[in-house]
């Protein structure tokens, strides 16, 4: 692993770098540069912080002083910290093939929907049943890591049938949230007027995102038991089973998946690592050529179709055996649709606040489960951090304390695109040590901020397995899949714009199928074995 060079000054100036062999601090530094000297023909680390080559580091300072000069940008000086974090502003350029005025453009609109939508005050407020409803629609965090320390995620397209997405599509046509604080008659006269691009549902859905990118990837960028510590993780892994599911549901679901796609890889790009598909019924070959015309070609590129017979010997090879649900070959015991347990690996750090117990269970002996809702990581002024629970119940604001945790890093630096400094946040420590919940004021940008998305892959490539015709370089999502960016032999990433996919397999789309059925296609008709062999896999 190739390691930092010396920091610059007024950049992320208070991210800690961890050692990779002993996790002890290396010390506060600006932004990580690296002189790459040893690195794998694609994937993370290469692109990411830590790891850019000169002329990628200099995309990343132009594009900075590009958003600096349109009023997007605010640099960090001295001890103040800077409005966005290198590794999220990166995600962009990266995206944009670290071409900075292409990925200015992305970062303005995205700026300006986030402002048009209320991102922060959703996630703020939401209330906690609806974000709820809409974790248990979409890809479920199973509260492990891969062998890279990237989130994990399942979802069960089957469990999308008709009576399921049509009960939700009703629920979720209107958001339930606390006003915020300080919200005047004026601003909702304004608001009850502006034209809302982003329809309720998607954004419930993006709140799940906000969650991703926040909370989540703060956690596990913090943990040093990984490759490339040094390295934010800014991107998750996901697993999607399509088992039991019948031509015409995916048909069905095509107007919920094109939505979400385009959203998700406009404004949370590069956020995804890889989607491995599981299940696939023996028609999917023949469906897979106007599916795949639903999503960004990058999205599509992430894709890895796999058997049922080399499920596991597949993801067994980027996640660890504990950590792979059973129906899949491992160990893991997960029943979807539960909020997840907490992972051995770090459980014994957290300090719950209801019974002061660590560990994967609480004092009664009953298995421990992450918060209902969503979450903040806030700093204290002993260097832990407190998990806050946020949302709304019954349309008052929550905001409780729930568990305290000591990072392995020094994370207070990190400035996050999504939960971008909810507005008038504060954590303040009462003599008891448990922050002050009364933690809403007036619009500030000076909230304890969430670490931005992080990173991935340490030592893994991002296309690479050892099976045969197991893999396709395809993706099937229906959720809101962020953009991801394919790295090339030379460093730089390809970020195409076209509609156009590789090889379709189909010349037009078919009309709307009138049935569960279809002639099958062998499933090697449209694999296509990934380049990498064994020693590329380790890690």
């Amino acid at each position: 692993m190739a390691s930092p060079a010396a920091p610059r000054s007024g950049v992320d100036p208070v991210k800690r770098v961890m050692s990779s062999s002993s996790g002890q601090s290396m010390g506060k530094i600006g932004k990580v540069t690296s002189n790459v000297t040893k690195r794998g023909e694609f994937g993370f680390p290469n692109g990411h912080l830590g790891y850019l080559t000169p002329e990628q580091d200099n995309a990343l300072e132009e594009f900075k002083k590009m958003i600096t000069a349109e009023g997007l940008y605010t640099p960090g000086k001295d001890d103040k910290l800077p409005s966005h974090s290198d590794a999220l502003l990166l995600r962009f350029v990266r995206a944009r093939r670290f071409v900075p005025k292409d990925a200015l453009g992305q970062f303005k609109d995205t700026e300006q929907w986030r402002k048009l939508n209320g991102l922060v005050d959703l996630y703020m407020n939401i209330d906690v049943d609806d974000y709820d409803e809409s974790r248990r629609h979409y890809p479920q965090w199973l509260g492990r890591r891969d062998k890279r320390g990237m989130p994990l995620y399942l979802y069960r397209v089957g469990a999308l049938d008709s009576k399921t997405m049509s009960a939700y599509t009703k629920s979720a046509s209107e958001i339930r949230m606390a006003e915020p604080e300080g919200t005047t008659t004026e601003k909702k006269a304004k608001d009850s007027n502006s034209k809302q691009k982003t329809p309720p549902r998607l954004l419930r859905l993006f709140a799940l995102y906000e969650n991703l990118a926040g909370p989540m990837f703060k956690i596990c960028t913090s943990l040093a038991d990984r490759p490339n510590p040094e390295t934010p993780i800014t991107q998750s892994n996901n697993i999607v089973d399509i088992s039991n599911v019948g031509l015409k549901q995916f048909w069905n679901l095509r107007g919920h998946m094109q939505d979400a796609s385009t959203l998700a890889t406009a404004h949370y790009p590069e956020t995804l690592d890889r989607i491995f598909i599981v299940g696939a019924p023996s028609f999917f070959p023949t469906v897979w050529g106007w599916i795949k015309r639903w999503f960004d070609p990058i999205t599509v590129s992430k894709i890895f179709i796999l058997s049922d017979a080399q499920a596991f010997s597949v993801l067994s090879q980027f996640i660890a055996t504990e950590n792979i649900p059973k129906q899949y070959g491992g160990t893991l015991d997960f029943q979807y649709g539960d909020v997840a347990t907490i992972d051995p690996d770090y459980a014994d750090r957290i300090t719950w606040k209801d019974d002061g117990s660590s560990g994967t269970k609480n004092a009664k002996g009953e298995l421990r489960r992450w918060p209902k809702g969503p979450t903040q990581w806030i700093e204290r002024d002993d260097g832990k951090w407190d998990l806050l629970a946020v949302g709304s119940s019954g349309g008052k604001q929550r905001r409780e304390v729930v568990a305290s945790m000591e990072f392995d890093g020094e994370l207070g630096g990190w400035a996050d695109h999504s939960i971008h400094h909810p507005r008038g946040l504060k954590h303040q420590q009462g003599s008891n040590g448990i922050a002050d919940e009364n933690v809403r004021g007036s619009a500030t940008s000076n909230a304890s901020p969430i670490p931005p998305q992080a990173a991935t892959n340490a030592s893994l490539p991002i296309r690479t397995t050892t099976t045969d015709n197991n893999t396709l370089n395809s993706t099937l999502l229906p959720i809101a899949v962020p953009g991801a960016a394919t790295t090339t032999s030379n460093g730089h990433v390809s970020h195409s714009t076209d509609t156009k996919t590789t090889e379709d397999l189909s010349a037009k789309l078919p009309p709307e199928p009138a049935a569960d059925s279809a002639q099958p296609v062998p499933l090697a008709a449209i694999a296509q074995p990934l380049p990498g062999g064994d020693e590329t896999l380790k890690g």
